[in-house]
């Protein structure tokens, strides 16, 4: 078994009335560390106007947007207002259900934001905790 030892803990709030947001966590490439993120609460909407549009980091299950180059992440399962980050000027790919972003194979800032093309009439935020783990 491999230890793993943390380093750092925090608990980060991400807006969706903002693009993407930097944490402090600057990654390096092929060194063994993982990103521990887990859910911390808060719910925010990718349309003030329009109740249907309030959502957890998970997305509205009920808008997928896989295909639509409207917004930043639209790979397979892509849905309207779910939490997705990329690292650097990467690609980006989504939080989901929470979980591990190991083997970091890229160099580059955390960074957080909603999956919504237009962050203009969005309202409220999310916080998730990251965990930063050497192994």
């Amino acid at each position: 078994m491999i230890p793993i030892k943390t380093i750092k803990a925090d608990q980060v709030t991400i807006y969706a009335n903002q693009e993407w947001q930097a944490t402090q966590y600057c990654l390096i490439k092929g060194v063994r560390k993982s990103i521990s993120i887990g859910d911390a609460g808060g719910e925010w909407s990718y349309n003030k106007s329009d109740p249907s549009a309030s959502c957890s980091l998970k997305g509205n299950k009920y808008d997928p947007v896989a295909g639509n180059k409207n917004s930043p992440f639209h790979g397979e399962g892509a849905l309207a207002g779910q939490l997705i980050a990329k690292i650097g000027n990467e690609e980006p790919f989504p939080v989901a259900d929470c979980g591990a972003v190991k083997g970091i194979d890229r160099d580059g800032i955390l960074y957080f934001r909603i999956n919504d093309g237009d962050v203009s009439d969005n309202i409220g935020s999310l916080s998730v905790y990251l965990s930063y783990s050497e192994y």
